[in-house]
This record gives C-alpha cells, structure tokens and sequence, in this order.
C-alpha cells in the first residue's frame, strides 16, 4: 500500500493456518467476494447457483469495492460496473427498497462516490429529491 508501507511495519496476516502479505489477503478476499457476485450485478451470502443477491450484503461489498480500488487495489471495473447497475435497478424496481426512505438514502449515499461506474440514474436521482 503506498506511503503505509514507508510508515509503519505491516506483519504478515494469518489466514486459514498460513501467512500472507496484506496484499496477498486482500488478493484473496476479492477472488471470494468475485465468485459471490451474482448475474444480477449484486452479492450474495452463499455461491451456490441457487443463491439470490442481497441488497444490504451488497451496498456493503460495493463500499468495499470502491474503497479497495481507491487505495490502489486491482478491482475488476466490471465487478463494480455490475454492482451499480443492480443498486439502481433494485432502487427503482424493487417495492420494499423504493418505499423505504432510509434504504433509499443509503443506496444513493453508496452510488454517489460511483460516477465513473454510472452511478446514481437519473430516476435514482428523481427519487431521492422527491423525498419529503
């Protein structure tokens, strides 16, 4: 990680019974998180075919994502591409999340940093201004 590295002394992290660089773990979460991306664009608990993208989980990894790759971490630009599209589709589309003024606003707060990957779309944007 630039200029931490020049400042402090990072050990090595222990994982699954065997030490790694912090680059070499966070290499390894992102493969994990990766293979919990749904076709949908969102996250799930479980990789199983049969596993359905949670919103909450997925607001979360998407912070995550943007924040590893604001750090200077390979990210897969399409991963986050993929978790925009399925915040804005869900905010719009998805009755529970439409109705629901603070999952709204943190949906909104979670694409707002996310411009260069489409971010918030103009009915997002609508929505959230329609808010009393």
């Amino acid at each position: 990680m630039e200029n931490i590295g020049n400042g402090f002394k990072i050990n090595d992290i222990e994982f699954e019974g065997q030490k790694y660089s912090v680059d070499k773990v966070v290499e390894l979460g992102l493969s994990r998180l990766y293979q919990n991306q749904q076709s949908d664009g969102g996250f799930s608990y479980y990789s199983s075919y049969y596993a359905y993208s949670d919103l909450y989980l997925t607001l979360r990894v998407a912070n995550t994502l943007k924040l590893l790759k604001d750090a200077g971490y390979s990210v897969s630009s399409d991963s986050i591409k993929n978790v925009v599209g399925f915040i804005n589709t869900q905010i719009v589309n998805n009755i529970n999340v439409y109705n629901n003024k603070d999952l709204l606003i943190l949906g909104a707060y979670t694409l707002s940093p996310m411009s260069e990957y489409g971010g918030m779309s103009q009915q997002v944007v609508s929505r959230v201004k329609a808010l009393e």
